[in-house]
């Protein structure tokens, strides 16, 4: 089974496997025929595996299972696909094995709404049409079952390759009887070839041609639609088309509407990191549950359980928490307004952001950012096709020697080299001392290519100035630009956490490079910690997010924010990309900040009603513009 990522509709195969033939009994034929068999066999794998390629290909496949002819129980095959987010399923099985599906997935309450059953023209006939739930889609064959046109049409395609074989070819005669006769008909393979290049375009069938595996090419198909046990013609497909009437269509369940062929998941893992007040984090009881507590306002903390890493006993990674605060209340409201359930562990390693997915670019190359590769790859070529140009020139031309006698050398011609040293020259304003052109047609040349190098040489001194100074921040804050902070020294320690987004964004900015080699050997691994050392004087000043420092300052009185905020950005939930949860969740938290959930969150953070401990926030908030700014 198989979940399109990029449009969100599920598609499930399940692909029966072919019986092995069995060996020859006939040694010296199978001697005889060993380099042809080899070859039959390997081409047969190939297309085996190009098959299951395509199958996977064409239908996004999420998963796709098999099973052997004559399995009696698929049912954990089908509990395997029910676990799934796909919901369409395409079988290929004989009658008998698609009976053996179709009953088992009804016992399994997967032949009702939401699920979608597409199949082929076996699945769809005799034994297997009695259990095939009511929507199944399938193709059956125009003509199909009408053997005279069939056999007038093999007649025909028959007969025109026999006259195709008489008029380019030599017959030979047939062996004589077929028991304990090994030899074979030498035309026989050649005759196989000349009936599947035949083509008859005016068959009772349609037009018959046929493919390098010998089945027929144009084949066209009727859609079928399984509706109160009854097959219901809704379409055609004539080998390059599908003609459908979507009207017609009688989908699993009774359903006219047509699935969206996927299931989404009802329990999601979240997964946060500790940080006050978004979410705390306390041990459990000693019978394992959660302490009820209140505000001071009467409202109950609401908090779940948690898994978090374990540092105290050995031999065990998690251990239960539990979890409380703004982002744990959000969360219970979108779980309870979408019907989900969940699972919230604590990051591992106590840090923001993923797993760096790309490696980190060198900045050896940072003084070609100002021009484009393009550019760059002009100019240097102009160098060279200016210097070969300056040589021939000045080579050929009746003024570029003085001496009548030309089969004399000049010491001081004007070489390929002396050009190319030249044109370089010029272009990084180097002194030429010798080597200069002297033809006249030449020394123009030289002077346009020094006009153009000028030009050239300017552009780049101010881009690269301008490059520097690129990423200033919008807004000049008096509290970014203090003087101990822009000259910093070891009498005024600041930090901020490290492989945080405010350590990114100093790291970033290139006018804050001083600010940030001094920041990075004072960073703390969390914010708590850094707020602690602010505490016990072993830090002046901590640098981090404005809703965080602002709770603190509440909370605890030594504490005091400063200067105004410098960069601003949003909070927000990260999820899978493409996540089909994406939307419904975006609309839950809007609703969300229209509703007392905001305006309680910020009643909670600024009141002491609850002494909360410290814990992490796995999800962000696009509730306000959270900023940056400064503890002291």
């Amino acid at each position: 089974m198989h979940v399109n990522q990029k449009r969100f509709l599920g598609f499930a195969c399940t692909v029966q496997k072919k019986k092995n033939k069995p060996k020859s009994q006939n040694f010296k034929r199978e001697r005889k025929e060993g380099k042809k068999e080899k070859k039959e066999k390997k081409r047969k794998k190939e297309k085996s595996s190009y098959n299951q390629a395509y199958l996977a290909d064409f239908c996004a496949a999420e998963k796709v299972l098999q099973f052997d002819p004559g399995t009696k129980n698929v049912t954990s095959l089908l509990l395997e696909a029910k676990e799934l987010e796909a919901r369409v399923i395409i079988l290929s099985a004989s009658e008998d094995d698609a009976a053996t599906v179709y009953r088992a997935a009804a016992m399994l309450n997967m032949t009702g709404s939401g699920y979608v059953w597409l199949v082929g023209e076996r699945e769809i006939s005799g034994n297997a049409l009695r259990y095939a739930p009511d929507g199944v889609i399938g193709l059956q064959l125009i003509n199909g079952k009408n053997e005279s046109a069939h056999i007038s049409d093999a007649v025909a395609v028959v007969a025109q390759a026999v006259h195709d074989l008489f008029e380019k070819e030599n017959i030979t005669d047939p062996p004589r009887g077929c028991v304990g006769n090994t030899n074979i008909w030498k035309t026989g393979p050649l005759f196989k070839r000349v009936l599947m290049s035949s083509k008859y375009s005016e068959g009772v069938t349609g037009r018959v041609e046929f493919n390098e595996d010998g089945d027929r090419k144009f084949a066209n198909y009727s859609i079928m639609n399984l509706q109160n046990r009854k097959l219901v013609q809704v379409g055609i497909y004539n080998g390059s088309h599908v003609l459908t009437n979507d009207r017609k269509i009688i989908w699993p369940g009774g359903e006219t509407e047509k699935p969206q062929g996927y299931q989404m998941s009802t329990k999601l893992k979240i997964v946060t990191i500790h940080q006050e007040p978004f979410v705390y984090v306390k041990p459990t009881q000693a019978d394992g549950t959660c302490r009820e507590e209140f505000t001071i306002n009467g409202d109950p903390v609401k908090k779940v359980f948690c898994t978090g890493p374990n540092e105290t006993i050995p031999g065990r990674p998690t251990v239960a928490l539990c979890c409380y605060g703004f982002c744990i209340d959000l969360l219970i409201r979108l779980a309870g307004v979408m019907n989900f359930t969940y699972e919230v562990h604590l990051v591992a390693d106590g840090k923001f952001g993923t797993q760096e997915r790309e490696i980190p670019r060198s900045t050896l190359d940072s003084f070609m950012q100002p021009f484009q590769s393009t550019l760059w790859l002009l100019v240097g070529l102009s160098v060279h096709v200016v210097a070969v140009m300056l040589y021939l020139l000045d080579r050929f031309s009746p003024f570029g020697r003085f001496k009548v006698n030309s089969e004399e050398e000049e010491e001081d011609a004007l070489t390929l080299s002396s050009a190319m040293w030249f044109s370089w020259g010029v272009l990084l304003n180097s002194g030429i001392g010798e080597g200069a052109p002297r033809s006249f047609s030449a020394r123009i040349l030289g002077m346009v290519w020094a006009g153009f190098a000028m030009i050239i040489v300017a552009s780049y001194t101010a881009n690269l100035a301008a490059f520097l100074v690129l990423d200033r921040p919008e807004e000049r804050i008096t509290g970014i630009n203090d003087p101990r902070l822009r000259n910093p020294s070891d009498k005024f320690i600041y930090a901020t956490v490290k492989q945080s987004s405010v350590d990114i964004y100093f790291r970033r900015q290139v006018e804050l490079s001083t600010m940030y080699r001094h920041m990075e050997k004072h960073n703390y691994e969390s914010a708590a910690e850094a707020i602690q050392a602010v505490r016990d004087n072993k830090l002046h000043a901590f640098i981090w997010d404005s809703a965080v420092l602002e709770f603190e300052a509440s909370q605890k009185c030594d504490l005091v924010t400063t200067g105004e905020l410098f960069f601003r950005s949003g909070f927000g939930i990260g999820m899978r990309k493409d996540s089909p949860w994406k939307q419904n969740v975006s609309l839950a938290i809007l609703k969300s900040i229209t509703s007392t959930l905001a305006s309680s969150f910020k009643r909670r953070r600024s009141s002491k009603d609850t002494q909360y401990h410290p814990t992490d926030i796995t999800g962000q908030l696009n509730l306000s513009d959270p900023s940056v700014s400064t503890v002291v």
